[in-house]
């Protein structure tokens, strides 16, 4: 699920399950599993859905 870091800190980095770091600046977006997005939604002061256009979706899931 694509989310967006819209908190106070200029920047957070998030630890996904897979071990990897993600530094995400406020404003800016990533890619992260649906599990650790939806716990990073229920803190709605600091993170938000990002729709992603259809076209989009479908090209990604292509590859």
């Amino acid at each position: 699920m694509r989310i967006r870091y819209v908190g106070a800190h200029d920047e957070v980095v998030l630890l996904l399950p897979s071990g990897i770091e993600v530094a995400v600046e406020r404003g800016g977006e990533c890619d992260v599993p649906d599990v650790l997005a939806v716990r990073l939604l229920e803190q709605a002061v600091n993170w938000e859905s990002v729709k992603v256009p259809a076209k989009a979706a479908a090209a990604a899931k292509e590859g």
